[in-house]
């Protein structure tokens, strides 16, 4: 029998979610969970057994412009449990057409239509017969499939998502994949089939305990570029090793992401700067065409979205002098993204994150005063403003001659993306008695029933470890202020610190000490000081050399296969313009309640992680000892900085590398925090030169 909870959902909705409902939406099922429990269980668990299944399909213009219009895989090449009359196939491109788009001229309302280009009879006859195989619904099998993922701040990409899929496929009695690859893609215009769009769909089916099929209760749609392909032909067959990335990741290859000579930039606004970039990438493309390199420029497109801060302070000059505060200058062979990054961090927003953080401290000192007197008020959210940089690409009639490749728009987008606050930890600051109270999954490693989820666990601590407090005496700084600035938010540490008792997390402190290291600009000239947010850069980027990493293998969950990254952004969409629509797209929820995944691209995902290992087995009943209070130190609130998802012939499994949180102590609120420094502060020692230092006690 059906579970009740998804048929009331079915029959309040109409819709029957299989063959109506569009692909990208999906429902969780009600759940049983205490009050204030925000955590939500695998939603797997529906089922007494189950099984996924893949398939991958070719994708039309229309679909890859606009991914709302994605329903249904048609052109089906592969799937996991056979095509069968699944398969869905375009009608065949007898013309050969690629190229018939109307539209109107740059600049005027004059209608036109592009002439008509078609391939050449040879090439169409060749086309036909590829067409025959792809109907004649050939299964080729998925025997693997890998997902490694990595959407928040990271060593490989920096502010970019970084994801690899590698698949297996298995084709009993023939060599079909390719001529399938090449009608699909050709069937739905393209003639470049290499550098065409995929599908790959995932689905979760499974019975109940009384062996009743339940409904599709959650997919995930992957647009895709696949970058590599190998066969094995043997006996049996071929097999097959397919390399892909998400089609939100195309304009990350080097074709695309580095500059081609060199130039700069000064304007006096974000959306202004950017715009002025794109200019200059198009403009570098003109001598490869006078050189008969190419047919058409891959026109750049680069933007920020609304929640992005736009200004920046001009209190030193640097606008008159410069042209422009974001101002930026490269040399040839340089990531377009690293240069938008380099100019992003000018605006005030994210340059002063002294600010940033001070807001969030300001209102849970508001908080903790209210909830001192019984008020109900809720907690501030612990995820602060930051920002991402996201792409995708759009492919365009116009076919090169020349490059043998569609031409393309390549599109760059600075997005809202918002971090938890305990990424700008300092020693002596800490509110844990709140961090944690939002998490959407949480685990317990520990020999009793409670652990349903985690298979392995692997544990690396840095005992050595200790934090940069940054300082700045070199630079626009020292020119111009004659001072050293201190960057290493002392004044949050000051007014909101604890610091009595010496140590703030006594089993796993954080230490600190003074640093006047500076990240290097390759890309242009050195500006005015960035240090502060240079240096939290790097910190945000390099997760896994922080004091403790966690590897943690769990069962499959959907949850950690987010669907918001892999669907490109929507063509004709100028979310340049603010306005209330197109902000809701950015709002920073980390959690899709609908689907029940995390949101990628809008959040840092973070989780908590129990420990209790035994001391010993008890021989006298036979049981295991936990009477020890050791390992506590490691209990506590993760970031998840990469999934690595595995489908291995019917087994889902997955591996999250964590990192945890630096000073959580949940012995004390923010509220006792403000009083000891109310009470330190009157113990305060005043020196003749009139600084005051603080008597941080043994």
């Amino acid at each position: 029998m059906a579970d009740q909870n998804f048929l009331d959902f079915l029959e309040t909705t109409g819709t029957n979610i299989i063959a109506n409902k569009p692909a990208m939406s999906g429902q969780l099922l009600n759940k049983n969970k205490t009050s204030g429990d925000t955590s939500e269980p695998n939603v797997l668990g529906k089922y007494a057994s189950f099984n996924y299944i893949w398939t991958l399909s070719a994708l039309s213009r229309g679909e890859i412009r606009n991914p709302k219009n994605i329903k249904e895989p048609h052109d089906v090449i592969a799937k996991s449990s056979g095509i069968g009359r699944d398969g869905e196939f375009s009608a065949f491109n007898t013309s050969g057409e690629y190229s018939t788009t109307a539209g109107t001229t740059a600049g005027s309302d004059v209608e036109f239509e592009r002439s008509k280009k078609t391939q050449s009879e040879k090439n169409r006859k060749i086309a036909a017969g590829a067409d025959k195989i792809l109907r004649r619904g050939h299964d080729i099998f998925f025997e693997k499939v890998v997902m490694t993922a990595v959407h928040r701040p990271n060593e490989q990409r920096k502010l970019m998502n970084f994801t690899k899929l590698d698949i297996e496929m298995s084709e009993p009695y023939g060599v079909t994949l390719f001529e399938k690859m090449r009608a699909a893609a050709f069937n739905n215009n393209f003639l470049d089939h290499i550098d065409a769009p995929y599908l790959l769909t995932l689905q979760f089916r499974g019975y109940d305990n009384l062996g009743q099929p339940q409904e599709v209760i959650t997919k995930r749609l992957i647009p895709i570029r696949i970058t590599n392909a190998e066969m094995e032909i043997n006996a049996g067959g071929t097999q097959y090793t397919l390399t892909a990335v998400p089609w939100t990741e195309f304009a990350m290859i080097d074709r695309y992401l580095y500059t081609r000579s060199s130039g700069s930039i000064g304007k006096s606004t974000l959306n202004d700067a950017l715009a002025e970039m794109s200019q200059r990438l198009n403009e570098q493309q003109d001598i490869e065409i006078q050189k008969g390199l190419r047919e058409y420029k891959d026109v750049y497109e680069i933007d920020a979205a609304p929640g992005i801060f736009q200004l920046a302070n001009d209190s030193i000059n640097w606008k008159i002098w410069t042209g422009g505060i974001f101002n930026q200058s490269w040399r040839p062979n340089v990531s377009i993204a690293q240069l938008i990054k380099d100019v992003a961090v000018k605006a005030d927003g994210y340059r002063n994150i002294n600010e940033i953080v001070k807001k969030y401290w300001k209102d849970l000192e508001s908080f903790s005063s209210a909830s001192d007197g019984g008020s109900d008020k809720e907690a501030p959210d612990p995820l602060v403003p930051w920002f991402k940089i996201i792409t995708t690409v759009d492919q365009q009639d116009e076919f090169d001659r020349i490059t043998k490749m569609h031409k393309k728009i390549v599109k760059f987008r600075v997005i809202p993306y918002k971090v938890h606050v305990m990424n700008f930890t300092v020693p002596g600051i800490s509110a844990s008695g709140l961090w944690g109270k939002k998490v959407r999954k949480a685990y317990k490693y520990i020999y009793t029933g409670e652990n349903t989820e985690i298979l392995d666990l692997k544990i690396n601590y840095k005992m050595g470890y200790f934090l940069a407090r940054l300082m700045d005496g070199s630079g626009a700084d020292g020119q111009f202020k004659k001072t050293v600035k201190d960057l290493s938010l002392r004044e949050l540490v000051e007014k909101y610190g604890r610091f009595s008792g010496g140590q703030l997390d006594s089993l796993q402190p954080l230490r600190g000490f003074p640093t006047t290291v500076k990240t290097e600009d390759v890309a242009s000239e050195k500006g005015a000081s960035r240090t502060q947010v240079d240096e939290f850069y790097e910190y945000l980027t390099n997760p896994l050399a922080d004091m403790m990493h966690v590897q943690m293998t769990i069962m499959g969950d959907p949850a950690f296969i987010g669907q918001d990254f892999a669907l490109p952004m929507q063509s004709g969409n100028n979310t340049a313009v603010s306005s209330t629509t197109a902000q809701a797209q950015y709002d920073g929820k980390q959690w899709d309640e609908k689907l029940g995944c995390f949101n990628f691209d809008q959040a840092e995902p973070f989780v908590t992680l129990n420990f209790k290992f035994p001391t010993d087995i008890n021989e006298k009943k036979g049981v295991m000892d936990f009477q020890s209070l050791e390992n506590v130190q490691f209990n506590g609130l993760y970031k998840v900085v990469s999934v690595e998802s595995t489908f291995d012939r019917g087994k889902f499994t997955q591996m999250l590398d964590l990192v945890r949180y630096n000073n959580q102590d949940g012995s004390f609120t923010p509220l006792e925090s403000i009083k000891d420094l109310e009470k330190r502060a009157s113990e305060a020692i005043s020196r003749p030169d009139g600084e005051v230092r603080w008597d941080l006690g043994a």
